[in-house]
């Protein structure tokens, strides 16, 4: 059966209001379809997860993600056979997605969902999906705020960058 995952990170929000109506637009747009959501992490409020109900969410703490000490570091899923890994990620933008490769390093995985960086990535590598969503409310690339989709189907993937 095919799963369509909704895909964010860093998206920092300042407070519940600002997290209930950029998730609410997310939720009547790109996420209208959408089985679950999946953060990699740096959120902003501990009640923002509350934003998506009644989807589920499966998040990761992120480096500014101090009032979500219940949320762990990292993430190994499988979902619809596909095997994912899910962190934050840390350090500079360049090498990130190298050292969060080597992070889940003889995981056997077919997606690595990160952040940290806030530049969308969606790239194979040796069969690997990266994807890094970008940011939500503080892009630091060209084309803008923007978020992630995932389509799932009995151990396939393939991922898209949506500009809401």
């Amino acid at each position: 059966m095919t799963m369509i995952a909704g895909v964010l990170s860093d998206t920092h929000f300042s407070d519940l209001a600002e997290a209930d109506a950029a998730i609410g637009e997310l939720l009547a747009g790109c996420f209208a379809d959408v089985d679950l959501v999946l953060h990699a992490g740096d959120l902003g409020p501990p009640e923002a997860l509350f934003s998506f109900a009644p989807l589920p969410v499966l998040a990761v703490r992120g480096n500014t993600d101090a009032g979500h000490a219940d949320l762990p570091p990292q993430r190994l899923l499988t979902l619809d056979g596909v095997r994912v890994g899910l962190v934050h990620g840390w350090g500079a933008a360049a090498g990130l997605d190298s050292r969060v490769i080597r992070h889940f390093d003889g995981q056997e995985l077919d997606l690595l969902i990160f952040g940290h960086s806030h530049v969308p990535v969606c790239t194979r590598r040796n069969g690997l999906l990266l994807f890094n969503p970008g940011s939500l409310s503080r892009p630091r690339s060209s084309r803008g705020p923007t978020v992630g989709r995932l389509i799932l189907d009995r151990g396939t993937v393939s991922g898209e960058i949506l500009t809401p």
